[in-house]
């Protein structure tokens, strides 16, 4: 986020929503809001150190979530206009009652612009704010669930291919100097133009989609789906640094399809990606290795 309003991509609500939290940054008393900062699923104790920001990522992406967030909904590449969905199902009995904000952003990758700090290329600017930055207030309660739906329009000059949608429950209570994020999820613009619904079931289907599960995924992850008969698949899982560490391709048979991938004997613990591609429907997340 620029903070400047004189940079191209800075936004205004993304400025104001940074200052919803305490300043995270004491220098010889003085608290100061300060630049490039990391901050944690809403935690403040990233600080400008580059060099510490893997580590931090990696030990909190290890941290089990007791919330499940599945996102859809629809996008209209003529109108540039669209509808978002995101559902949060509370599964932890010990979370209790939670009175949260969810909110949505829309971020755009692959930005080209050379910033005072020598950064040329950026990825994951916030956008806007659907509908702001403060969010709508739910209530939830254990093995229950809250569904909040947006309408969005895409700026005319954001490339929408680029695009993505980021979800987030959050507690907005100040504890310390944190407003800690409980659960988010994205889902890239593009997957939306293939008209996901709700089934009354509570999972996410359309004709051509995939469904991947358990949540959290830990050592493995299993992918059930319904292609055209004949459509080529890739399953690709990557590590930290990009370097594909497995890779499944396979032909659709036009059936309900189930497939199991573990890399607990492929790769050492740590955190790794996954992407499933085809021509109707990708999706991608995350899997934890231990």
């Amino acid at each position: 986020m620029h903070v400047g309003s004189g940079y191209p991509l800075y936004l205004a609500e993304a400025h104001a929503r940074w200052y919803n939290y305490p300043p995270p940054y004491n220098s010889g008393g003085q608290w100061y809001y300060a630049t490039p900062w990391l901050w944690i699923d809403g935690n403040a104790n990233g600080s400008y150190t580059y060099s510490n920001w893997y580590n931090l990522i990696s030990l909190r992406a290890m941290v089990q979530s007791p919330i499940t967030a599945r996102m859809w909904g629809n996008y209209n590449s003529t109108t540039r206009t669209g509808t978002i969905n995101a559902r949060f199902i509370s599964d932890s009995v010990s979370l209790g009652p939670l009175q949260g904000k969810v909110l949505f952003c829309i971020t755009e990758d692959s930005l080209y612009y050379s910033s005072p700090n020598g950064d040329l290329w950026h990825n994951h600017v916030a956008r806007d704010y659907i509908p702001d930055h403060i969010g709508t207030s739910v209530s939830l309660a254990y093995n229950d669930s809250v569904t909040v739906t947006q309408p969005f329009t895409i700026g005319a000059n954001w490339v929408d291919t680029r695009c993505e949608i980021v979800a987030m429950i959050q507690n907005p209570v100040v504890n310390g100097l944190n407003k800690d994020i409980w659960q988010g999820a994205k889902i890239k613009l593009y997957n939306l133009t293939i008209g996901i619904d709700e089934a009354q079931n509570g999972l996410i289907q359309n004709s051509y989609q995939v469904n991947v599960f358990p949540t959290p995924r830990i050592n493995e992850a299993r992918f059930a789906f319904t292609l055209p008969a004949s459509m080529h698949y890739n399953i690709s899982f990557y590590d930290v640094s990009g370097r594909a560490v497995k890779a499944l391709n396979g032909i659709a048979s036009g059936r309900k399809e189930l497939i199991s991938c573990n890399l607990k004997d492929v790769v050492s613990s740590g955190i790794y990606f996954y992407q499933f591609e085809s021509n109707v429907t990708n999706t991608s997340g995350k899997i934890i290795v231990k």
